[in-house]
């Protein structure tokens, strides 16, 4: 009676093929033939099972489409790559097929085989050839003669998504611009207003477009990053490559495969880059534009500056004309319709008198550099650039700039934005009348400037002798930050209203991206050891510093990441847990300095505050424990809780305790802390209470806060 089991395990075995044969639902398949077909419910599964093709649902469940999704990352909906049938959904919710026809396109039909999408190609399958379609491990969707010849590729047709491996960009011989379409809202993929691509005008520039008018605009490309776009730095664009042109006159962007990474421009018109974090499980957004007034195109008109300033409302614009200008329409003008802009208010000289005219040129600082500019490719530096520009009277303005060269506008200057940081020069040229004054104010100021540097050359000088003739030593050197350091502003009564939350998000952006630099970016691992308040300084701009690297050790990219020290040097309060009690210190010893000080910076009180509380609570655990409750407006400083944002605030708070985790594996990398302050990702997490939070304080006073005593550098020598 068993001796027939083998026989129908068999039997069952060779069904269960069989039926594979005939039918696609099998798993891991990820071609289709000539005369097969994809129905509703079944999908094409890429090598290595990234990439996913089949029909969904965007919203009202009576329309299907085709598309192409990340089967491990998330939901199906939240990362629709590709779409086929954009225009003309399946509304037969069992009706819907993809197949290869017998004229060798791909085409998405309806239950009347009414055809609803396809390739349009008009290559024919030649007699001795057969035609296959391939999802490939990258996501591109191909179509293959036999032979190997590629008649037709999904990449070559993209929707509203970048995918890393794919290459995309303008053919400057046709003319032809491979852009991306939004959707046109978050449930319907049908092609939006908005479309993102690479200038016509050949400027290495990204555009956004709103139908057929500029929206945003990114700067060109300087073979590292987009100038025009303020916060970006060189790891935003993981290997982004923008090519001028290659041996088929195309100019084209390219990044190296990384299922991590997408670009997308939104139903909303926003251009972003989202990177998948492993840790939350979730696709965070760690780029976008324009999310600001003056990130949208022209937004103060021509000759016009636009500068963001804090509003009621949040950020607003604010129009500024160019010097040697005025408002085309000054009633319109003062009444904030900015659109006119501004005109000139005294001709060039060399208008009057030829090229022998005597015009000059104003220097602007941190500019978004505006649109239409022209390289002179033969100009090799930035006094022959000025030269150009002065020779030709039709020349508005030049800057010489790292990696493009020189750019000179000989048409309307517009679309500028005065950044915070970053940002390039522009000389703006001027009739002479214009620049006389200022040339008067200049000299002043420089020969009161170098009588000053003379004699504070004298003085460094004789200090040095006099230091190098008692002892041979090595001797920091710093720019002049005339606003000296953090803790002078945070902890004084007067100052500290000077810091108002934007002020204070900016400084907390700017440690991080420091620390992100010495930690990853720079030839050189280095690892600070000592970083708090009195060590960052801040320069005219309140943007700040990390100095004082007496303590920092260095090491090489490849060296150990946990190094371990018998001489534990630095200040209470801000060395991480295995740092003080074991002398093991690495980049996530600073990570957990970083947290203290970001508490220090929202709540202007410093990390050995002691909270008079049923708890005896000092800074970490009072933070901890208002995080907890949902109360952090309570740790805001006072002074700017009215204006402060709550969502930020939240955010600042959450990383600050991500960072301040008992165990090192717990707390982010400086990179982690920059995507969670740009997403704002952070919020959703929950970090464990810190160790340190609840130490018992004093009982015997009265008081409700008071200081502990301030350690500086601390040196503990083991026994």
């Amino acid at each position: 009676m068993n001796y027939f089991l083998p026989f129908t395990k068999i039997l069952l075995f060779c069904v269960v093929v069989f039926l594979c044969s005939l039918s696609l639902p099998c798993r891991g398949k990820d071609t289709l033939t000539l005369g097969e077909s994809l129905q509703d419910g079944d999908t094409l599964i890429s090598k290595g099972d990234i990439f996913e093709l089949g029909f969904f649902t965007p919203g009202e469940p009576n329309r299907r489409y085709i598309g192409v999704w990340y089967r491990s990352f998330s939901t199906k909906l939240e990362t629709i790559l590709w779409v086929a049938n954009r225009e003309k959904p399946v509304t037969n919710l069992s009706g819907g097929a993809l197949a290869l026809s017998p004229d060798g396109n791909l085409i998405v039909t309806n239950t009347g085989s009414d055809v609803l999408w396809s390739t349009n190609i008009s290559t024919p399958i030649s007699n001795n050839q057969s035609r296959i379609v391939q999802l490939l491990a990258d996501g591109n969707i191909v179509m293959n003669n036999s032979d190997g010849t590629t008649v037709w590729q999904s990449f070559d047709y993209p929707t509203d998504t970048y995918i890393p491996g794919m290459r995309v960009g303008l053919d400057l011989q046709t003319g032809v611009n491979q852009v991306f379409t939004s959707w046109k809202s978050k449930t319907d993929p049908a092609p939006g207003n908005f479309t993102l691509g690479i200038d016509p005008g050949r400027s290495t520039q990204l555009f956004v477009w709103d139908g057929r008018r500029p929206r945003w605009r990114s700067g060109r490309w300087n073979g590292q990053i987009f100038i025009g776009i303020e916060k970006m730095i060189p790891t935003y664009m993981y290997n982004f490559k923008l090519s001028n042109y290659d041996l088929e006159g195309k100019m084209y962007y390219y990044t190296g495969f990384n299922v991590s990474h997408r670009y997308m421009i939104s139903w909303d018109g926003t251009d972003q880059h989202l990177i998948w974090s492993e840790t939350i499980r979730s696709w965070t957004r760690f780029f976008a534009e324009p999310t600001t007034p003056c990130e949208l195109y022209n937004r103060c008109g021509n000759y016009a500056t636009c500068t963001e300033i804090d509003g009621k409302a949040g950020l607003e614009p604010s129009c500024t004309c160019l010097k040697g200008h005025i408002p085309a329409k000054e009633t319109e003008w003062n009444n904030g319709n900015w659109t006119s802009g501004c005109v000139r208010r005294v001709p060039y000289k060399c208008e009057k008198e030829g090229n022998n005219g005597t015009d000059g040129f104003w220097r602007m600082q941190r500019v978004k550099l505006p649109d239409s500019s022209v390289l002179e490719p033969v100009v090799m530096d930035e006094a022959g650039c000025q030269a150009s520009c002065l020779n030709n009277c039709s020349c508005k303005a030049y800057s010489y700039v790292s990696g493009i060269g020189c750019l000179v506008w000989g048409v309307h200057l517009v679309d500028m934005h005065i950044f915070t940081h970053g940002g390039n020069d522009m000389y703006l040229r001027l009739a002479s009348i214009e620049l006389g004054q200022s040339k008067k104010k200049s000299a002043v100021v420089i020969i009161v400037a170098v009588l000053v540097s003379s004699f504070a050359l004298l003085a460094c000088t004789y200090l040095l002798w006099r230091c190098l003739k008692r002892k041979k030593e090595k001797i920091l050197i710093y720019e002049l930050m005339p606003n000296g350091s953090l803790d002078t502003f945070l902890f004084d009564d007067e100052k500290k209203r000077q810091l108002d939350w934007r002020t204070r998000y900016k400084i907390i952006e700017g440690i991080a991206r420091g620390l992100l630099y010495l930690h990853r970016d720079s030839r050189l691992r280095v690892i600070h050891r000592d970083l708090k308040v009195s060590n960052i300084l801040l320069d005219e701009e309140m943007d700040p510093k990390i100095s004082d690297f007496g303590l920092a050790r260095i090491f090489g990219k490849d060296d150990n990441e946990l190094n371990n020290t018998k001489r534990v040097v630095g200040t209470y309060g801000y060395m991480a847990p295995e740092y003080a009690m074991q002398g093991i210190f690495s980049v996530k010893s600073d990570v957990y300095s970083f947290g203290v000080l970001l508490l220090e910076i929202i709540s202007g009180k410093k990390i050995s505050t002691y909270y008079n509380h049923e708890f005896s609570l000092y800074l970490l655990g009072y933070a901890w424990k208002l995080w907890y409750e949902n109360n952090l407006i309570e740790l805001v400083e006072p002074a700017i809780r009215e204006t402060c944002s709550i969502a930020e605030v939240v955010t600042c708070v959450t990383v600050a305790l991500l960072c301040v985790q008992d165990h090192v594996n717990d707390r982010p990398t400086m990179s982690t802390v920059l995507i969670m302050l740009e997403s704002g990702t952070a919020a959703s997490m929950s970090p464990r209470q810190p160790s340190f939070a609840a130490i018992r304080g004093p009982t015997n006073t009265d008081s409700s806060t008071f200081e502990l005593a301030n350690a500086s550098i601390t040196v503990f020598t083991g026994r």
